[in-house]
C-alpha cells in the first residue's frame, strides 16, 4: 500500500488513539475473540525459504499460505469478477478455517452512482456468495474523491448489500474524518446497516486512525516500514488494544498486514503470532518461518 506512506518517519507519533466516543459495541460474557490476520497476496516467490519450501510450486502457493495465514486481503477482486472456477480453486485449495476477504470491485466503488450498472454489482455479489464458510469480511475503499456530499450514494450501496455479507468501509477524504458532525453522521450511517469503518493504520495519514466502531467485527489495514523498530513497536500496542477490544466487545477482528512490497509480512505476522499466543481468550494463528538449519559439517 502506498497510500498515506511516507520516506522519513522519525517524526511521526505512532501511538494508538483512544477508543472514539462512538465505539457501538456490547460487552458480552464469556470474552472471547478471533483475529484474522492477512497479507495482501500468496503469490509471492520471495518467500520461499521462509514461509514456503524452497521447491513450493506456483500451484501450491495458496495451500502453504493458508496453512500459516489464516486470512487475505483479496485485492485481486477490485479488478475482475472471480470465475467460478477461480473460486472453487481458492476454496478447495484453502485450509478449513480461511476467510477471503474480498476488495469490492472498482467499477462499483469509483462510479458517481454505485448502483448504476445492477447487473453488475448482483453478478458480483453472486459470486463472492460462493465462497460459502470462507468468505470473511468484505471491504469497499472508496476512492479520494468521496466526500461527505457523497453519502447518499453510499447509503444506497449499503441498503443494498446483503446484510449477511460483513462489511467495511474505508474513506479517504481529510475533512470528512476532521469534521466531527458529519464523521459522526458517516457513523450513524454504518451503524443503520451493520457496517463497519475501516481502520488504516499508516504513517502519513494519522487522522484515519479513528478508533470508532459499529459493531462486534472490526477491520483493520496496518502499513508497516520494513521492519523497522516502530514496526514491532505499534504491533505490541494493537495487542493491548485487542485485549480491551474483546472485553468492550468486539468478537472479529481482520488485521490485514502490509509491508513494502510484501517482502517482509510473514516476519510481522510472525511476532503479532508470538505477542498473541498466551492471551487465553482471544483465538489467532499465524506464521512459524522456516529456520535456516545450521550446517553440521561446517566446523570439519
Amino acid at each position: 500500500m502506498k497510500f498515506g506512506k511516507l520516506d522519513h518517519i522519525d517524526h511521526v507519533d505512532f501511538t494508538l488513539p483512544e477508543d472514539n466516543e462512538f465505539f457501538n459495541v456490547t460487552p458480552s460474557d464469556p470474552v472471547s475473540m478471533k483475529i484474522y490476520t492477512g497479507a495482501t497476496s500468496w503469490i509471492n516467490p520471495a518467500w520461499k525459504g521462509s514461509l514456503y519450501s524452497e521447491k513450493t510450486k506456483k500451484s501450491d502457493f495458496l495451500r502453504q499460505y493458508s496453512s500459516q495465514f489464516n486470512s487475505i486481503e483479496l485485492n485481486g477482486t477490485h479488478y475482475r469478477t472471480p470465475s467460478d472456477a477461480t473460486i472453487e480453486t481458492w476454496v478447495n485449495d484453502s485450509a478449513e478455517d480461511f476467510k477471503f476477504c474480498p476488495k469490492i470491485l472498482q467499477a462499483i466503488s469509483h462510479r458517481h452512482d454505485m448502483l448504476t450498472n445492477k447487473e453488475l454489482v448482483n453478478n458480483f455479489i453472486v459470486q463472492l456468495s460462493k465462497l460459502g464458510d470462507k468468505l470473511g469480511q468484505c471491504f469497499i475503499q472508496l476512492p479520494n474523491y468521496f466526500k461527505y456530499s457523497s453519502l447518499p450514494y453510499l447509503e444506497k450501496y449499503l441498503a443494498a448489500w446483503p446484510e449477511e455479507m460483513s462489511l467495511a468501509v474505508e474513506v479517504r477524504d481529510e475533512e470528512l474524518h476532521q469534521n466531527r458532525d458529519h464523521f459522526h453522521e458517516y457513523l450513524e450511517l454504518l451503524s443503520k446497516y451493520n457496517a463497519s469503518p475501516c481502520l488504516t493504520d499508516v504513517s502519513g495519514r494519522r487522522d484515519l486512525m479513528h478508533m470508532a466502531n459499529t459493531n462486534d467485527k472490526a477491520f483493520v489495514r496496518w502499513v508497516g516500514n520494513g521492519l523497522h523498530k516502530t514496526d514491532f513497536e505499534r504491533i505490541k500496542a494493537w495487542v493491548t488494544r485487542f485485549e480491551l477490544w474483546a472485553e468492550k466487545g468486539i468478537k472479529e477482528v481482520y488485521f490485514m498486514l502490509h509491508e513494502p512490497e510484501n517482502l517482509k509480512t510473514p516476519e510481522i505476522a510472525e511476532y503479532l503470532a508470538g505477542e498473541l499466543e498466551n492471551i487465553q481468550y482471544i483465538e489467532h494463528r499465524g506464521p512459524r518461518l522456516i529456520k535456516e538449519q545450521p550446517n553440521l559439517f561446517s566446523s570439519l
